[in-house]
């Protein structure tokens, strides 16, 4: 089914495809069947998908994933497997709602603070050298939606006070230690960053202040509004023109793609 799903997509159009976010290490997110990578059989599961993927002319990006807070250590995986719920620091993201356990409770507060953030990385650089195995061309790094990665990069869920918590650069320093090591692996023209400074998913909210200011000679032009430009693309016409006139250098369309290949794309 999984690769039916994708193969659809890819022989009906589809320019460049990344897969769904993929766990690199043992979890516990509410998803009890989500996607793994880190076993030489998950690479040889995967290579199925992306040699059919191929096979009609597609692309498929990888899309490593740790969920750092947003788990529940009660779910089956984690609860058999013992492994730690990691996070920057002890701090429990509001919300969630594990449907599948009993009460359906919300994110675990049995939070494990990350002593050694490197190990994490080399999960990472584990897991995108078994993506390359599987035959992936590139890889799409989850660095939003309230993860791992996006963990750090708030003030209110990294209150750290080593080389990774504090200031901007420091609370990035972690997400940009994971890139590097991806980009060892694949070289940076195959790597690209998803980042999401607005998100508000998971508890990721965070200050128009702390977003401010912009590094000297990268502030935005007067009346710059990106969300409002390019936030509510709904056609492939629309996008085209945006690319001709020198606007934009890519789109991707997401929800209406997934759900139906073909109608409205043809």
């Amino acid at each position: 089914m999984t690769i039916t799903h994708y193969t659809d997509r890819a022989r009906d159009g589809a320019g460049w495809i990344v897969a769904e976010v993929t766990f690199i290490c043992p979890h516990s997110a509410e998803w009890p069947h989500a996607q793994v990578m880190y076993h030489q059989e998950h690479a040889d599961a995967w290579a199925k998908l992306t040699s059919a993927v191929h096979d009609v002319g597609g692309k498929i990006f990888f899309q490593p994933w740790h969920a750092g807070r947003i788990q529940n250590d009660n779910m089956p995986m984690l609860k058999q497997s013992q492994y730690p719920v990691y996070a920057p620091s002890k701090i429990p993201a509001k919300g969630g709602k594990f449907r599948t356990l009993e009460g359906q409770p919300g994110h675990t507060h049995n939070i494990t603070e990350m002593d050694h953030p490197r190990d994490i990385v080399e999960k990472f650089r584990h897991s995108v050298t078994l993506a390359k195995k599987a035959r992936f061309d590139g890889i799409e790094l989850l660095s939003q939606g309230g993860y791992l990665l996006h963990n750090f990069l708030c003030s209110h869920s990294n209150t750290r006070t080593d080389q990774y918590g504090g200031s901007v650069a420091n609370r990035c320093r972690f997400p940009l230690e994971v890139l590097d090591a991806i980009i060892e692996v694949w070289g940076s023209r195959a790597v690209g960053i998803k980042i999401r400074p607005s998100d508000d998913y998971n508890d990721t909210t965070i200050s128009y202040d702390e977003s401010q200011p912009r590094p000297k000679e990268k502030e935005l032009p007067d009346k710059y509004e990106p969300l409002a430009q390019f936030g509510s693309l709904y056609t492939v016409e629309e996008a085209t023109e945006l690319v001709k006139e020198g606007k934009i250098d890519l789109v991707t369309f997401a929800r209406p793609f997934i759900y139906n290949p073909v109608s409205g794309y043809e």
